[in-house]
């Protein structure tokens, strides 16, 4: 995501990628050691899931517009009234 933000600021342009998903990564950690995992260690992970949820989310509408995109905005006449 701080990749894709630098690189927008220093050329201006947008170009949209697939974001690597941490609730992935969560996931296949987890599931390879769960038996090993005590009770709070559960809790936590399922915290540490919900926490990568929220960051893809995130990342996911970061990736999604262009930081220097303009909102599409009503058009005005040349005298800046509205007609």
């Amino acid at each position: 995501m701080a990749d894709s933000l630098e690189t927008q600021r220093a050329t201006r342009a947008h170009r949209v990628g697939t974001p690597v998903s941490l609730v992935d990564r969560v996931d296949s950690t987890s599931a390879a050691i769960a038996g090993e995992f005590s009770e709070r260690e559960r809790s936590l992970t399922r915290c540490a899931r919900t926490l990568a949820q929220i960051v893809d989310r995130l990342q996911s509408q970061v990736a999604s517009e262009g930081l220097y995109d303009l909102p599409e905005t009503p058009r005005f006449p040349a005298n800046g009234r509205r007609a």
